[in-house]
Protein backbone atom coordinates (compact mmCIF):
# COMPACT_ATOMS: atom_id res chain seq x y z
CA UNK A 1 0.00 0.00 0.00
CA UNK A 2 1.57 3.67 -0.69
CA UNK A 3 -0.43 5.28 2.04
CA UNK A 4 0.70 3.94 6.04
CA UNK A 5 -1.78 5.30 9.14
CA UNK A 6 -0.67 5.10 12.29
CA UNK A 7 -1.38 6.74 16.15
CA UNK A 8 0.84 9.98 16.77
CA UNK A 9 -1.01 10.42 20.24
CA UNK A 10 -4.32 10.17 21.46
CA UNK A 11 -5.78 12.36 18.94
CA UNK A 12 -3.57 12.68 16.01
CA UNK A 13 -3.99 10.34 13.11
CA UNK A 14 -0.93 10.08 10.62
CA UNK A 15 -1.22 9.61 6.80
CA UNK A 16 2.30 8.90 5.34
CA UNK A 17 1.92 8.82 1.55
CA UNK A 18 4.67 8.44 -0.98
CA UNK A 19 3.41 10.84 -3.91
CA UNK A 20 3.70 11.29 -7.30
CA UNK A 21 3.44 14.60 -9.31
CA UNK A 22 -0.17 15.29 -10.86
CA UNK A 23 -0.87 12.17 -9.29
CA UNK A 24 -3.40 13.21 -5.90
CA UNK A 25 -3.39 11.96 -2.59
CA UNK A 26 -7.19 10.78 -1.81
CA UNK A 27 -8.64 9.69 1.16
CA UNK A 28 -12.63 8.37 1.53
CA UNK A 29 -13.99 10.29 4.78
CA UNK A 30 -17.75 8.95 5.37
CA UNK A 31 -19.96 9.40 8.32
CA UNK A 32 -23.31 8.52 10.00
CA UNK A 33 -22.90 5.35 8.00
CA UNK A 34 -25.84 3.40 10.47
CA UNK A 35 -24.54 -0.23 9.17
CA UNK A 36 -27.78 -1.74 11.46
CA UNK A 37 -30.26 0.30 10.00
CA UNK A 38 -32.28 -1.18 7.58
CA UNK A 39 -32.48 2.03 5.76
CA UNK A 40 -28.71 2.24 5.30
CA UNK A 41 -27.65 1.96 1.57
CA UNK A 42 -25.30 -0.86 1.79
CA UNK A 43 -24.92 -0.83 -2.24
CA UNK A 44 -23.82 2.82 -2.13
CA UNK A 45 -21.09 2.30 0.80
CA UNK A 46 -19.85 -0.61 -0.78
CA UNK A 47 -19.44 1.16 -4.20
CA UNK A 48 -17.36 4.01 -2.63
CA UNK A 49 -15.65 1.46 -0.40
CA UNK A 50 -14.71 -1.17 -3.54
CA UNK A 51 -13.33 2.45 -5.33
CA UNK A 52 -11.04 2.91 -2.07
CA UNK A 53 -10.14 -0.57 -2.60
CA UNK A 54 -9.41 -0.94 -5.77
CA UNK A 55 -7.70 2.49 -6.28
CA UNK A 56 -5.52 1.47 -3.20
CA UNK A 57 -6.64 4.86 -0.89
CA UNK A 58 -7.43 4.54 2.56
CA UNK A 59 -11.01 5.18 4.41
CA UNK A 60 -12.12 7.07 7.97
CA UNK A 61 -15.18 7.21 9.28
CA UNK A 62 -16.07 10.11 11.33
CA UNK A 63 -18.76 8.65 13.79
CA UNK A 64 -21.65 6.84 13.84
CA UNK A 65 -20.64 4.22 12.16
CA UNK A 66 -23.91 1.84 13.79
CA UNK A 67 -26.49 2.95 14.70
CA UNK A 68 -27.25 0.79 17.36
CA UNK A 69 -31.32 1.63 17.99
CA UNK A 70 -32.91 -1.87 17.54
CA UNK A 71 -31.75 -3.53 20.98
CA UNK A 72 -34.47 -5.07 23.31
CA UNK A 73 -36.17 -2.14 25.25
CA UNK A 74 -34.72 0.06 23.20
CA UNK A 75 -38.21 2.56 23.08
CA UNK A 76 -36.43 3.91 19.54
CA UNK A 77 -36.75 0.01 18.19
CA UNK A 78 -38.87 -0.04 15.29
CA UNK A 79 -39.25 -3.74 12.48
CA UNK A 80 -39.21 -1.06 9.59
CA UNK A 81 -35.64 0.20 10.73
CA UNK A 82 -34.52 -3.40 11.80
CA UNK A 83 -32.71 -6.01 9.67
CA UNK A 84 -34.43 -9.57 10.46
CA UNK A 85 -30.90 -11.05 10.92
CA UNK A 86 -30.54 -8.34 14.17
CA UNK A 87 -33.70 -9.35 15.54
CA UNK A 88 -32.86 -11.51 18.40
CA UNK A 89 -32.44 -10.69 22.33
CA UNK A 90 -28.43 -11.10 21.15
CA UNK A 91 -28.56 -8.02 19.26
CA UNK A 92 -24.74 -6.70 19.18
CA UNK A 93 -24.12 -9.92 19.30
CA UNK A 94 -25.63 -9.87 15.40
CA UNK A 95 -24.94 -6.80 14.36
CA UNK A 96 -21.15 -7.26 15.10
CA UNK A 97 -21.38 -10.63 13.72
CA UNK A 98 -22.43 -8.74 9.96
CA UNK A 99 -20.18 -5.83 10.41
CA UNK A 100 -17.54 -7.96 10.83
CA UNK A 101 -18.55 -10.14 7.38
CA UNK A 102 -18.57 -6.71 5.48
CA UNK A 103 -15.49 -4.37 6.89
CA UNK A 104 -13.58 -7.21 6.69
CA UNK A 105 -12.36 -7.30 2.92
CA UNK A 106 -11.39 -3.49 3.65
CA UNK A 107 -9.85 -3.45 6.78
CA UNK A 108 -6.67 -3.24 5.75
CA UNK A 109 -8.23 0.19 3.97
CA UNK A 110 -9.91 1.96 6.79
CA UNK A 111 -6.96 4.08 9.00
CA UNK A 112 -9.82 4.98 11.62
CA UNK A 113 -13.16 5.21 12.71
CA UNK A 114 -14.29 7.76 15.72
CA UNK A 115 -17.02 7.84 17.63
CA UNK A 116 -20.51 9.48 17.10
CA UNK A 117 -23.26 10.27 18.77
CA UNK A 118 -24.68 7.04 18.36
CA UNK A 119 -22.15 4.60 19.58
CA UNK A 120 -21.51 7.36 22.90
CA UNK A 121 -25.09 7.29 23.91
CA UNK A 122 -25.12 3.36 23.87
CA UNK A 123 -22.24 3.60 26.06
CA UNK A 124 -24.03 5.65 28.50
CA UNK A 125 -27.16 3.42 28.25
CA UNK A 126 -25.87 -0.11 28.25
CA UNK A 127 -22.69 0.38 29.42
CA UNK A 128 -21.52 -1.35 26.47
CA UNK A 129 -18.44 0.21 23.74
CA UNK A 130 -19.59 -1.57 20.70
CA UNK A 131 -17.21 0.47 18.29
CA UNK A 132 -14.07 -0.86 20.69
CA UNK A 133 -15.88 -4.59 20.24
CA UNK A 134 -15.87 -3.95 16.28
CA UNK A 135 -12.46 -2.64 15.60
CA UNK A 136 -10.84 -5.13 17.69
CA UNK A 137 -12.62 -7.57 16.54
CA UNK A 138 -12.02 -6.53 12.72
CA UNK A 139 -8.04 -6.06 13.59
CA UNK A 140 -8.00 -9.49 15.09
CA UNK A 141 -9.77 -11.35 12.49
CA UNK A 142 -7.65 -9.33 9.77
CA UNK A 143 -4.18 -8.73 11.12
CA UNK A 144 -5.40 -5.09 10.26
CA UNK A 145 -4.50 -1.80 11.95
CA UNK A 146 -7.75 0.16 12.26
CA UNK A 147 -7.08 2.97 15.20
CA UNK A 148 -9.81 3.85 17.52
CA UNK A 149 -10.36 7.72 17.15
CA UNK A 150 -11.65 9.90 19.94
CA UNK A 151 -15.17 12.13 19.04
CA UNK A 152 -12.97 14.74 17.80
CA UNK A 153 -9.60 14.86 16.58
CA UNK A 154 -6.64 15.52 13.69
CA UNK A 155 -5.22 13.62 10.65
CA UNK A 156 -2.11 14.68 9.20
CA UNK A 157 -1.57 13.91 6.03
CA UNK A 158 2.08 13.72 5.81
CA UNK A 159 3.58 13.62 2.17
CA UNK A 160 6.95 12.60 0.96
CA UNK A 161 8.69 12.02 -2.53
CA UNK A 162 10.93 9.46 -3.67
CA UNK A 163 12.89 11.63 -6.06
CA UNK A 164 12.68 15.27 -6.32
CA UNK A 165 10.22 17.24 -4.42
CA UNK A 166 9.75 18.76 -0.64
CA UNK A 167 7.94 16.82 1.72
CA UNK A 168 4.79 18.77 3.10
CA UNK A 169 2.43 18.18 5.60
CA UNK A 170 -2.06 19.06 5.32
CA UNK A 171 -3.52 18.56 8.63
CA UNK A 172 -7.49 17.37 8.94
CA UNK A 173 -9.65 18.27 11.73
CA UNK A 174 -12.40 16.08 12.36
CA UNK A 175 -15.67 16.20 14.60
CA UNK A 176 -18.93 13.82 14.57
CA UNK A 177 -20.92 17.16 14.91
CA UNK A 178 -23.43 17.92 17.21
CA UNK A 179 -27.04 20.33 17.07
CA UNK A 180 -29.84 19.88 14.55
CA UNK A 181 -28.19 21.88 11.16
CA UNK A 182 -30.94 24.06 10.90
CA UNK A 183 -33.41 23.43 8.11
CA UNK A 184 -32.85 26.62 6.43
CA UNK A 185 -28.70 27.18 7.43
CA UNK A 186 -28.40 23.23 7.17
CA UNK A 187 -25.56 23.85 9.56
CA UNK A 188 -23.78 26.39 7.33
CA UNK A 189 -23.27 28.54 10.02
CA UNK A 190 -21.49 26.40 12.79
CA UNK A 191 -18.68 26.46 9.59
CA UNK A 192 -17.71 30.49 10.78
CA UNK A 193 -17.87 28.72 14.67
CA UNK A 194 -15.42 26.34 14.19
CA UNK A 195 -13.16 28.76 12.22
CA UNK A 196 -12.81 30.49 15.16
CA UNK A 197 -11.99 27.85 17.47
CA UNK A 198 -9.73 25.83 14.82
CA UNK A 199 -6.55 26.63 14.52
CA UNK A 200 -3.70 25.38 11.75
CA UNK A 201 -6.44 22.63 9.42
CA UNK A 202 -6.90 22.67 5.78
CA UNK A 203 -9.70 20.78 6.10
CA UNK A 204 -12.67 20.55 8.58
CA UNK A 205 -14.80 17.48 8.48
CA UNK A 206 -17.84 16.87 10.66
CA UNK A 207 -21.18 14.41 10.31
CA UNK A 208 -23.94 13.95 11.90
CA UNK A 209 -26.59 16.40 10.67
CA UNK A 210 -27.00 14.13 7.39
CA UNK A 211 -26.67 17.19 5.65
CA UNK A 212 -23.61 17.73 2.59
CA UNK A 213 -21.79 20.90 1.39
CA UNK A 214 -18.05 22.42 0.94
CA UNK A 215 -17.53 26.04 2.19
CA UNK A 216 -14.19 27.57 1.20
CA UNK A 217 -12.51 30.31 3.87
CA UNK A 218 -9.14 31.34 2.73
CA UNK A 219 -7.29 32.98 5.55
CA UNK A 220 -4.29 35.58 5.40
CA UNK A 221 -1.01 35.04 6.92
CA UNK A 222 2.70 36.34 6.36
CA UNK A 223 6.02 34.27 6.12
CA UNK A 224 9.10 34.56 8.26
CA UNK A 225 10.50 36.66 5.10
CA UNK A 226 7.65 39.16 5.37
CA UNK A 227 5.43 38.15 2.35
CA UNK A 228 1.61 37.96 2.69
CA UNK A 229 -0.35 35.10 1.49
CA UNK A 230 -3.35 33.08 1.53
CA UNK A 231 -4.37 29.62 2.55
CA UNK A 232 -7.29 27.93 1.50
CA UNK A 233 -9.32 26.29 4.91
CA UNK A 234 -11.93 23.79 3.48
CA UNK A 235 -15.18 23.21 5.29
CA UNK A 236 -16.54 19.70 4.01
CA UNK A 237 -20.21 18.61 5.57
CA UNK A 238 -20.27 14.48 5.38
CA UNK A 239 -23.74 13.33 4.78
CA UNK A 240 -25.06 9.65 5.28
CA UNK A 241 -26.08 6.77 3.88
CA UNK A 242 -29.16 6.53 5.64
CA UNK A 243 -31.97 7.11 3.63
CA UNK A 244 -34.51 7.68 5.85
CA UNK A 245 -37.31 8.97 3.22
CA UNK A 246 -40.56 7.90 3.49
CA UNK A 247 -41.06 4.65 1.21
CA UNK A 248 -43.71 3.38 -1.34
CA UNK A 249 -44.72 0.89 1.16
CA UNK A 250 -45.26 3.04 4.31
CA UNK A 251 -47.47 5.50 5.28
CA UNK A 252 -45.78 7.30 7.83
CA UNK A 253 -42.27 7.39 9.39
CA UNK A 254 -40.77 9.36 12.14
CA UNK A 255 -38.71 11.26 9.42
CA UNK A 256 -41.70 12.38 7.20
CA UNK A 257 -44.14 13.21 10.82
CA UNK A 258 -41.68 15.95 11.76
CA UNK A 259 -41.87 17.32 7.94
CA UNK A 260 -37.58 16.55 7.28
CA UNK A 261 -36.02 16.85 3.62
CA UNK A 262 -34.67 13.46 2.15
CA UNK A 263 -31.43 13.89 3.07
CA UNK A 264 -27.67 13.96 0.46
CA UNK A 265 -26.13 10.46 0.53
CA UNK A 266 -22.81 8.92 0.50
CA UNK A 267 -19.50 10.72 1.13
CA UNK A 268 -16.61 12.97 0.44
CA UNK A 269 -12.88 12.45 -1.21
CA UNK A 270 -10.05 14.59 0.45
CA UNK A 271 -7.92 15.52 -2.47
CA UNK A 272 -4.32 16.35 -2.38
CA UNK A 273 -2.44 17.11 -5.67
CA UNK A 274 1.62 17.71 -5.96
CA UNK A 275 3.24 19.40 -8.98
CA UNK A 276 6.44 20.48 -9.92
CA UNK A 277 7.49 23.72 -11.71
CA UNK A 278 10.47 25.70 -11.61
CA UNK A 279 12.33 23.31 -9.31
CA UNK A 280 9.72 23.82 -7.11
CA UNK A 281 6.78 21.54 -5.66
CA UNK A 282 3.58 23.04 -5.16
CA UNK A 283 0.69 21.45 -3.42
CA UNK A 284 -2.71 21.73 -4.07
CA UNK A 285 -6.06 20.34 -1.38
CA UNK A 286 -9.80 20.16 -2.76
CA UNK A 287 -13.04 17.72 -2.02
CA UNK A 288 -14.85 16.09 -4.15
CA UNK A 289 -18.34 14.09 -3.73
CA UNK A 290 -18.55 9.92 -3.80
CA UNK A 291 -21.76 9.85 -4.82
Amino acid sequence: MNSIAKRLSHKVLEIKTTYKPKTPVSVLCVADVHFDNKNCKIRLLKKHMDEALDNDRLMFFCGDTFCLMQGPGDPRRSSADRHDQDNSDAYVNSVLSRAWDFFGPYAHNIAGMSYGNHETTYIKKNGIDVLELFIDGLNDKCGSNVQRMPFEGWIHHSLESKHKGRASCFKTYFHHGAGGGGPVTKGVIKTNRRNAIVDGADFLISGHIHESFIIETPKIYTTRRGNELTRNVLHVQLPTYKDEHIKEEEYFNYHTISERSPRPLGGWWLNIEASFSGGNTDFKHSATRAQ
